[in-house]
């Protein structure tokens, strides 16, 4: 009796896990058992009803919730915040596309993997084991590789998949041979019970590991998969990658940098100085070269990994990733308003080119300002609460005399500029067709909502520190 009532204590820690993963598996076996035809109708409203079920249940779990580590998963009050806040805009993104009735031209499979991608997520936040972050890692690459294979339309698109398929399981090999290095050596994979030293084991087993996971955060030298899926996927899955998963990726990594630190942190900081030096470059000087607005944002997106990563390559606590994850967190709100913008222009007209938004300040001045505001807060200028955590971070590689790092990230801030520069120069440029081109203000106005929380997110920039600090501990 009395281990019941401790096996059902555990299993109450992890009910919102439970709960978003069973909705993953009723999805797909829906899916299977039903087919599209009646499928396409159901799963719109029944996704926001489990997914709004999940975020009530988090919520109320949160409070009573307390540090608690089992072999495979760990939680904790934090945590929990952290997953509520994810389940919560997850089931705002579903909302939206309801309210927009965009689920009428996708195929009903979208909403199982959708669940699958937000499943991997919070299994890999919860790992407290390389066992169980590799199957939630997995999970994600299964889910975005389907996502990608039932475009009925972009024949490219499918072959982007196949690609990333081939050279991610090479990468996944790669990491699961350090794992097993680390295995060799110290009989288990729980991160609190691995102590890396200076042996030959531990070093490459942690550059394996290391090298596996920037992967799956899209860096150079191993961005080119990201590019080719930002160039041909939809904007709501680029709007996914480069905000949600981007986030949570570099939070995971950290979890693993914990442990490198804990042990021997060093053996890894000319790897992540190169990575770094190399993204950044990359990230800032490809940019000013491209007329596409999504391969912009994918040759951004790793100029701003490359940055966050410097913290990384400097670090000797944990201390200072809150500084990065606060960065990363303020980014993605501006870019969730960037591409929610681009969703609202592209219901009227095609755009795939900056070139294709002329004329947008003069004939909506509103929505112009959100797009310039938005990329203005991207590249972290003042007043937006990420210029605060750009500052901590020149502050930690200043302390850190790491002149490669300090030059290339001063090189990379101006650079990131001059493209942004480059880029809006389009929206002030009237043209003869402007009138009647552009949504109305009204159809954008949860937008302009969340494009003030940008600025007012300053005042709760040390709360936002503070909360992944305790995360990190």
């Amino acid at each position: 009796m009395l281990f019941a009532k401790e096996l059902l204590t555990e299993i109450a820690f992890a009910l919102p896990d439970i709960m978003v993963g069973s909705s993953f598996m009723l999805l797909a076996l829906m899916r299977l058992l039903f087919g599209n035809r009646y499928s396409s109708g159901v799963f719109p409203k029944l996704s926001v009803l489990m997914s709004g079920v999940g975020f009530v249940v988090t919520i109320l779990h949160g409070p009573f919730a307390k540090e608690f580590q089992t072999t495979l998963f760990t939680y904790s009050h934090d945590l929990s915040c952290m997953k509520s806040i994810l389940l919560g805009a997850f089931t705002i993104g579903l909302t939206i596309m309801n309210r927009f009735k965009i689920h009428k031209s996708l195929d009903s499979s979208v909403y199982p993997l959708a669940f699958g991608l937000i499943t991997s997520i919070i299994i890999c936040i919860s790992a407290n084991s390389f066992l169980s972050l590799v199957i939630g890692l997995e999970l994600y690459g299964f889910s975005l590789c389907f996502l990608l294979l039932i475009d009925k339309e972009a024949t490219e698109l499918r072959k982007t998949a196949m690609r990333f398929i081939l050279v991610s399981s090479v990468m996944t090999a790669v990491l699961m041979f350090g794992v097993s290095l680390y295995y060799t050596q110290f009989m288990c994979l729980s991160f609190h019970m691995i102590k890396l030293d200076a042996s030959l084991a531990s070093t490459l087993g942690s550059i394996l590991v290391v090298s596996g996971l920037l992967f799956k955060v899209g860096v150079a030298p191993f961005h080119s998969w990201m590019v080719d899926i930002y160039e041909k996927a939809s904007i709501p899955l680029i709007m996914f990658m480069d905000t949600v998963w981007k986030f949570f990726m570099i939070f995971i990594f950290a979890k693993v940098f914990k442990m490198l630190v804990a042990g021997e942190g060093g053996q890894c900081e000319s790897m992540l100085t190169v990575v770094s030096i190399v993204s950044m470059l990359i990230g800032g000087f490809m940019p000013i070269f491209q007329e596409n607005i999504k391969k912009f944002i994918a040759y951004a997106s790793v100029g701003h990994i490359g940055f966050v990563l410097g913290v990384f390559a400097t670090a000797h606590t944990m201390q200072p990733i809150a500084a990065a994850l606060s960065y990363l967190a303020t980014y993605s709100i501006a870019a969730i308003c960037f591409f929610l913008i681009l969703i609202l222009l592209g219901k009227h007209r095609q755009v795939r080119c900056f070139k294709d938004l002329s004329g947008l300040v003069p004939s909506n001045t509103v929505f112009g300002f959100i797009v310039l505001s938005s990329m203005l807060a991207m590249i972290a200028l003042p007043p937006f609460a990420n210029f605060v955590a750009k500052v901590n971070i020149f502050k930690l590689l200043i302390t850190s005399e790491n002149y490669w790092l300090i030059t290339t990230s001063i090189i990379y801030s101006v650079l990131s500029v001059l493209y942004v520069a480059k880029s809006m120069r389009y929206m002030f440029v009237s043209t003869t067709d402007t009138a009647n081109r552009f949504v109305d203000v009204e159809q954008g106005r949860g937008v302009i909502v969340l494009q003030a929380s940008i600025g007012l997110s300053i005042f709760l920039y040390d709360d936002i520190v503070k909360l992944f600090s305790r995360v990190l501990e």
